[in-house]
């Protein structure tokens, strides 16, 4: 089975599109007790997972 950078680097794509579909879904933030709205712990480190995976996607297209 022979799979190609751009199928490998298409799927990388796919994956990160479900991720971000899927996390629109739930409450990603929160409101503090002054009323300043925070961003959950687990969003910021998926936002940096997604950015990795798109630039490894990316690299992949350039190999």
């Amino acid at each position: 089975m022979d799979i190609s950078n751009e199928k490998i680097s298409a799927i990388v794509s796919l994956f990160v599109a479900i991720v971000i579909l899927s996390a629109g879904f739930s409450q990603w933030w929160s409101i503090t007790y002054d009323g300043k709205m925070i961003t959950k712990k687990w969003v910021k480190c998926l936002f940096v997972f997604c950015i990795v995976l798109l630039i490894f996607a990316g690299w992949l297209l350039f190999l």
